[in-house]
């Protein structure tokens, strides 16, 4: 449980850039967020790190996930701020 709460420190970053990217009208890159973060990412990381690290690490899922894409909204939200 330890690990896992880990993920809970970038969380509301994350969660924050989807309301974000929504309110400035950049709608593909919230549903990206969105879905890829909660859906697809993890679901593939869920199902890799038990094969290749043991059973325990599925407990890494969610802050490895929320680091990817701390580091995803950082760049969009450069990228975006740079054109304005």
């Amino acid at each position: 449980m330890r690990i896992y709460a880990i993920s809970f420190i970038l969380l509301p970053y994350n969660v924050y850039a989807t309301y974000y990217f929504q309110a400035i009208l950049k709608e593909k890159v919230s549903i990206v967020i969105s879905l890829a973060r909660g859906i697809v990412l993890s679901g593939i990381i869920l199902i890799l790190l038990p094969l290749v690290f043991g059973g325990n690490a599925i407990w890494w899922t969610m802050p490895i996930t929320e680091l990817i894409f701390a580091i995803y909204v950082t760049i969009k939200i450069a990228k975006t701020l740079r054109k304005q």
